[in-house]
């Protein structure tokens, strides 16, 4: 079921729902999608290759837990589809609704 009419079945009035990223020249991925950048390094796809070398040090050295370089390939493996379900136009970050409720609504609906 999708946003809108999930907030019509709960009785709102829908006054707006979409999606602001297709007319976004700057798209919610696409620091995750830069290969580089000083100002966002850390999101980048290289900042986070060279993070996973300093956690899987920081493991190997008994600094950081064990599976700390398994979550971080996680969470980078996660980063790629974030950025490739993005382009694909198959997942937004960015979904805006706005609703109301009626003043004639019963206090505990």
């Amino acid at each position: 079921m999708k946003v809108r009419d999930k907030m019509k079945q709960v009785g709102f009035e829908l006054l707006e729902a979409f999606d602001p990223s297709p007319d976004n020249d700057y798209p919610w991925y696409s620091t995750l999608a830069t290969t580089f950048s000083m100002r966002d390094f850390r999101f980048t796809r290289t900042g986070r290759e060279l993070a996973g070398v300093a956690v899987w040090a920081l493991e190997k050295f008994r600094i950081a837990p064990k599976g700390t370089k398994r979550l971080h390939s996680l969470l980078n493996s996660a980063a790629k589809s974030l950025v490739e379900g993005g382009q694909m136009g198959l997942f937004t970050a960015c979904y805006f609704v706005l609703g109301r409720k009626p003043l004639d609504a019963p206090a505990n609906a």
